[in-house]
C-alpha cells in the first residue's frame, strides 16, 4: 500500500533532477509544483478527502498555460493536456460513484508519471549526458589504473 507513494516520492525527486538541468527554471518551477501535489494528494489519500484531488489538477493546468503563455514551450501544453486529463478521469470517477476505483487509480497514477516524464524530459538529455560524461571519466580513470597496474 506505501510502495507507490514512496516510488512516486524517488521519480518526483528525479524528475526535479532532470528538470533543474534545463537552461530554463520553469521546468524545475512546474517539477517542484508536481512535488507538491504528490505530497499534498497524499495527504488527501490518508484523510478520504479526494475532493482536494481535481483541485490539485487544476492548480497544476493552470500553471503549465501559465508557462505556456510566458515561453510558447510545447512541453507546457503537452503538461496541461495531462493534468487535463486527470480531472476528466475525476469527473469520471465521481460521475460512476466510484464503481471503477481500480482503473482510476492506475489510471491518476498513469497520467502523473507521465507528468514527471514530460517535466524531466525538457531537462533530461543534458541531464542524461551529464551523467553518461561523468560513467567515461570514472571508467577511463579505473580502466587506466588497471591498465598500469597490469602494465607494472
Amino acid at each position: 500500500m506505501f510502495v507507490m507513494p514512496v516510488l512516486f516520492g524517488i521519480a518526483c525527486a528525479v524528475a526535479t533532477w532532470f528538470a533543474a538541468q534545463a537552461d530554463t527554471k520553469e521546468p524545475l518551477f512546474a517539477a517542484m509544483l508536481l512535488a507538491c501535489v504528490w505530497a499534498a494528494a497524499n495527504l488527501l489519500w490518508l484523510t478520504d478527502t479526494l475532493w482536494g484531488l481535481p483541485l490539485l489538477d487544476l492548480a497544476v493546468g493552470a500553471c503549465a498555460v501559465l508557462i505556456w503563455m510566458r515561453n510558447d514551450e510545447a512541453w507546457a501544453v503537452q503538461l496541461f493536456m495531462l493534468a487535463y486529463f486527470r480531472v476528466t478521469a475525476h469527473a469520471l470517477d465521481y460521475l460512476t460513484l466510484h464503481e471503477f476505483l481500480v482503473p482510476y487509480i492506475h489510471c491518476i497514477n498513469a497520467l502523473f508519471a507521465a507528468q514527471l516524464y514530460v517535466v524531466a524530459e525538457n531537462g533530461g538529455a543534458n541531464g542524461a549526458g551529464r551523467i553518461l560524461d561523468f560513467y567515461n571519466r570514472y571508467h577511463r580513470r579505473s580502466v587506466g589504473a588497471a591498465h598500469q597496474t597490469a602494465e607494472s
